[in-house]
């Protein structure tokens, strides 16, 4: 029962860490069109904060798999964005939310989490095979 709850705590302390990072690297995003709330990578990251909210008030394998799928979106549409600045980690928003999403993926896929009991059917890269 502890190690259940230690691999809980976790999961929970990782993707609740890259949530606050991504929401500190949105509050402080420059005044630029790129930027916008309206933007489709920035949609993508208030509907992958709402997967994930889902999964944690209900983790089961749907949830999960909604939740890599939002965390999939998210990352594609950043990856689509244009920067319109230095496109160096340390200056480019977009490189440094395309890290924190990838390493949500990656603690959404760990074998060792709890959320891998619900991870049914799933290769080591996420994929669903078909059965």
């Amino acid at each position: 029962m502890q190690r259940e709850l230690l691999r809980w705590m976790f999961v929970v302390l990782e993707i609740g860490h890259a949530i606050i990072e991504l929401r500190r690297e949105q509050a402080t995003l420059p005044v630029h069109p790129a930027y916008a709330e309206y933007q489709p990578w920035r949609i993508a990251l208030r509907v992958m904060g709402r997967a994930l909210v889902r999964l944690f008030i209900q983790p089961d394998a749907v949830n999960l798999q909604r939740g890599l799928l939002a965390v999939d979106q998210a990352i594609r549409r950043v990856q689509e964005a244009d920067e319109p600045f230095a496109s160096h980690f340390d200056t480019s928003v977009l490189r440094r939310v395309k890290s924190y999403l990838h390493f949500i993926r990656t603690s959404l896929l760990d074998p060792q989490s709890s959320l891998a009991a619900y991870a049914v059917g799933q290769n080591a890269s996420g994929v669903v095979h078909a059965a």
